[in-house]
């Protein structure tokens, strides 16, 4: 038994179709939109200069649907968020459900063409060594399409202007240092490898950590944002973002069975 059926996506018996590469479940909610109380997707100026790519409210002419409820949801080891479901207990991993977020949510920026990002009122400059001043030119137009505003300045510093805010807590300049890390000797072929190669080495190094605790308005919209994915179960990486511990398990590990 799949435990992302946990986030209400259809099935028999709370199933969820496993087949390879993972599944595209078809979700019953219909983009919710954040509530109030969550600030980890919130903007927070009121201009909303992140833009709609970082929003997961419905846009345009459409009506989003009622939202299904959000269950009562508490933090385990500032890492995992829980809750109860009438076949068993569900944990959700925090740092790889908002990467699976935040890379759907990079992918679409990228392709779209659209840059939302923050002028930032004091430029970060950046000393980078030679390979990850390479990997800054070999990667640069699509950092740009994310929304970092990079100019340089001699030699392998940059001035960074502009940043992307996908969310209150993202720290840009680490984020932009581990993602060129990261790409250090990238030998990824073909233009759209590495674009998503791009997204998923931003997604994971953007995304809230493990050990970082979140707020019950934070947990409660990474919640909705995570059932709202085209691949809820996975991370970028391929590791289940969603574990279900149904009752018949607890209650064997307890002898009662």
């Amino acid at each position: 038994m799949d435990s992302a059926a946990s986030l209400g996506f259809r099935g028999s018996s709370f199933s969820f179709l496993p087949v390879a590469p993972p599944p595209n479940p078809d979700s019953e909610i219909l983009r919710p939109p954040v509530d109030q109380d969550s600030p980890l997707f919130e903007s927070t100026t009121a201009s909303d200069s992140y833009g709609p790519e970082y929003s997961v409210e419905a846009s345009g002419g459409e009506v989003a649907a009622p939202a299904q409820p959000i269950p009562h949801l508490f933090q385990l080891r500032r890492t995992y968020i829980a809750f109860e479901h009438e076949d068993g207990l569900v944990l959700i991993d925090q740092h790889s459900a908002h990467e699976r977020v935040l890379y759907e949510q990079f992918m679409h920026t990228l392709e779209s063409g659209a840059a939302p990002a923050q002028r930032l009122l004091l430029p970060l400059t950046l000393h980078l060594g030679p390979a990850e001043g390479e990997a800054f030119d070999s990667n640069r137009e699509y950092l740009e399409r994310l929304g970092f505003e990079v100019e340089g300045f001699g030699g392998h510093t940059l001035i960074v202007n502009t940043v992307p805010m996908p969310h209150p807590r993202f720290d840009a300049e680490r984020c932009l240092r581990e993602t060129l890390d990261s790409l250090t000797g990238d030998r990824v072929a073909g233009a759209a490898a590495k674009h998503e190669r791009l997204a998923a080495t931003v997604a994971c190094k953007a995304a809230i950590k493990a050990g970082e605790e979140l707020s019950q308005g934070e947990m409660r919209s990474l919640f909705a944002s995570l059932r709202d994915t085209t691949l809820p179960a996975h991370d970028v990486h391929g590791r289940s973002t969603i574990v279900h511990l149904t009752w018949d398990e607890v209650e064997r590990r307890f002898g009662r069975r």
